[in-house]
């Protein structure tokens, strides 16, 4: 049915008229032909369903079920970011490594891939990794765990970033914190407004100042956030506060998944509820779109609405 959409679609006049049409409540999961189906009674006017709702691509149009968004998750963002107090130049293609005093070394198998480093949250996020689901922590004031950051020199030996930044001198250091990439922080926001990651926020209700801005100290060394008073902020409270502080400030900690989700169904979203041309129409609307396929109109999209090619239907 590929040929409707680039023939027909329902005018801005009409879509915007919803006398015309029902309202409509989708179900997680369901389908535009599993809607024509439960609607109209017949899963093959799909198509009307889409034009109902000005959707020429469903792929990507198409409310996302929950379900796909988990997968989506799972399969593309199936990893973990680690959360650094200490100040490093951490790039892309460093790894992670987890410590193991009883391995060869210290040095665990388990590993990840820096695939990206967001220097404003201190945040390396690993996707490819192997790590077990026990390295997340959000319990503040530092993981149990202790890692490494390697980087390849050009010799094929490695350096430790983190020589020097963990207490007793060694070349491994506690994250502050450890989220799954999915449930990671993207941003923070309050009321619909996005603030910067280092905006004031001391621990208490009613202690959020976005005016005020505490950044951590530029040199290297060991916990340059707190040192420079940026433990009071959005992200230092994230790291080493959990999320607390933030709900006490009504401040919304949104994560990739969050993200994500914005074009899925949720229990409340709005894209749940869609519109469907009434089913009094549809008999007329199917003879003209058959003409219109047929070329018995003008060539070019042709635009289904009131007081035109349907006006003796619509009443227009």
């Amino acid at each position: 049915m590929a040929d409707i959409f680039k023939a027909v679609k329902f005018s801005q006049k009409t879509l915007n008229d919803i006398t015309g049409f029902d309202f409509f409540v989708i179900q997680d999961g369901e389908s535009p032909d599993d809607i024509a189906s439960r609607f109209y009674g017949d899963p093959n006017l799909y198509w009307l369903v889409l034009l109902s709702n000005d959707i020429i691509d469903p792929q990507t149009e198409w409310p996302r079920s929950t379900q796909y968004v988990d997968d989506l998750l799972t399969s593309t963002y199936d990893g973990f970011a680690f959360y650094f107090n200490q100040n490093m130049d951490i790039k892309e293609g460093d790894i992670i490594v987890r410590h193991d005093e009883s391995a060869t070394a210290g040095v665990s198998t388990q590993y990840g891939v820096v695939s990206r480093y967001v220097k404003q949250y201190r945040k390396a996020e690993c996707r490819n990794t192997t790590f077990s689901s026990d390295i997340v922590y959000s319990g503040g004031f530092g993981s149990p765990n202790t890692v490494y950051v390697f980087r390849r020199k050009s010799n094929n030996n490695y350096e430790a970033l983190t020589q020097g930044l963990g207490t007793d001198d060694v070349n491994h250091l506690r994250p502050a914190r450890v989220d799954t990439l999915a449930d990671s922080v993207q941003y923070f926001e309050k009321e619909n407004v996005i603030y910067g990651p280092y905006s004031r926020l001391a621990g208490g209700p009613d202690t959020f100042d976005p005016t005020i801005t505490d950044y951590p100290s530029q040199d290297s060394g060991v916990l340059s956030m707190m040192s420079a008073g940026a433990l009071n902020t959005l992200i230092g409270r994230y790291m080493f506060s959990g999320n607390r502080f933030h709900k006490e400030n009504g401040i919304n900690i949104v994560t990739l998944r969050n993200v994500a989700e914005e074009t899925s169904i949720g229990e409340n979203g709005d894209r749940r509820v869609i519109k469907l041309i009434q089913k009094r129409f549809v008999r007329d609307i199917k003879t003209e779109v058959s003409k219109l396929l047929r070329g018995e109109v003008q060539s070019g999209i042709s635009k289904l609405e009131y007081g035109s090619i349907l006006s003796s239907t619509y009443g227009g």
